[in-house]
């Protein structure tokens, strides 16, 4: 890494958009549309004229959101450090936050990467991967993948309101 001081715009940009608060934030904004998106999903694979193209066009924009979320809050620390807040601003608390968010970041991450997985046996030729008529399954199989990145943010957010106490618990 470059080790240069941060100029006042982006090292300010990357502590407001990285900040705690504002993780959390994130989270229970792309846990509402999660919960949203899964409602709907849901709904249309019970309907009998299971419409599977609009369904893998939500599941797919889930999977974009995990996997380009999952590697910027996996990264925090890295992106402090290439900007120049670190060493500088790393305290304890900044510590036990990202290291927080590197375990989440990555578990969404690979949380997006497998429903994406899911969505492509579903969209490649049946002479690849004979889905024909078992579309739902797979998809209940994306659909569980979504409900536990769910959870996940909630536990996130959890933890994060509390960054020390989970540290301490963590060891």
């Amino acid at each position: 890494m470059i080790n240069r001081a941060a100029s006042p715009l982006v090292g300010g940009l990357v502590r407001f958009f990285l900040s705690r608060p504002l993780i959390m934030l994130y989270n229970i904004a792309i846990l509402a549309i999660s919960a949203m998106a899964l409602w709907e999903i849901v709904g249309l694979l019970r309907s009998p004229g299971n419409d599977f193209h609009e369904i893998i066009d939500i599941m797919e924009g889930l999977g974009v959101i995990y996997i380009g979320y999952g590697v910027v809050v996996e990264e925090r620390a890295s992106i402090f450090e290439a900007v120049g807040l670190y060493p500088a601003l790393r305290t304890d608390d900044q510590e036990s936050i990202d290291h927080i968010c590197h375990a989440y970041g990555l578990g969404y991450l690979c949380f997006g990467l497998l429903l994406e997985i899911v969505l492509y046996c579903v969209k490649l030729p049946n002479w690849l991967i004979d889905t024909e008529g078992r579309e739902s399954p797979v998809l209940f199989i994306g659909v569980a993948l979504a409900a536990i990145v769910v959870v996940m943010m909630l536990r996130h957010v959890w933890l994060l309101l509390r960054p020390q106490a989970a540290a301490a618990r963590a060891h």
